[in-house]
């Protein structure tokens, strides 16, 4: 029949003009590729303050800290990262005259990685820092200007930390972090030696530090 042969031509051509559904791309990680390894250098600033039993007229002091760190991810939610970064510490003293510890260290923190979503990463480990410079600056000259004394031989050489830190990472690979360092060891000698004098420190302090940073990460 003449109807069922056009009838049949329709439907035909209905078919063909029928648009596909897209199809949806697999979910796959894609800031991290599994067993890869990154390099990051970053740049940011630090705030750190001590910890003791008397803190009385001690404030934090701002700093800045820029390194570089080594990352691999080694699974899909783990990886580890080995860093070192130049760092900047202290603390100021609000007495008369005013004066600051003026401390920096060269970190090096050995970090566990956890990946709970694409994009973030919850990062926990073990930080070894070597004392660079331990300096104490007072407003002592007639000019108001400030005095700086060398205190290296009151602070130990090395200063172990726990640091913990979250990670966001974006689609181009800029990475902003926040992370904080609970010092586990004090900087401070027990017994301290300053221009020929013998001083007990019956209350070592330990480092407690922030610090953001941004940083570029490479694949190698």
């Amino acid at each position: 029949m003449m109807a069922a042969t056009l009838l049949a031509v329709l439907c035909t051509q209905a078919q063909d003009d029928v648009v596909a559904p897209p199809t949806m791309p697999e979910t796959t990680v894609t800031n991290d590729e599994v067993g890869a390894t990154y390099i990051k250098p970053m740049i940011g600033a630090t705030y750190s303050s001590p910890r003791a039993d008397d803190t009385s007229g001690v404030r934090g002091k701002w700093g800045l800290t820029a390194g570089c760190e080594l990352m691999r991810r080694t699974g899909k939610y783990v990886g580890f990262s080995l860093g070192a970064a130049y760092s900047q510490q202290g603390y100021e003293i609000r007495s008369s005259p005013e004066s600051k510890a003026n401390i920096s260290y060269l970190n090096f923190p050995l970090l566990f990685n956890v990946y709970p979503t694409d994009g973030i990463c919850l990062k926990g480990g073990v930080q070894l820092g070597v004392l660079l410079k331990a300096e104490a600056s007072a407003m002592g000259s007639p000019l108001g200007r400030y005095v700086d004394v060398d205190m290296s031989e009151a602070h130990r050489s090395t200063d172990w930390a726990l640091p913990v830190a979250v990670c966001i990472t974006t689609e181009i690979g800029v990475e902003f972090e926040f992370r904080y360092a609970y010092g586990i060891s004090s900087f401070e000698k027990n017994r301290i030696t300053f221009q020929g004098q013998t001083i007990n420190n019956d209350d070592p302090a330990h480092n407690s530090v922030f610090s953001l940073t941004v940083g570029y990460r490479f694949k190698l």
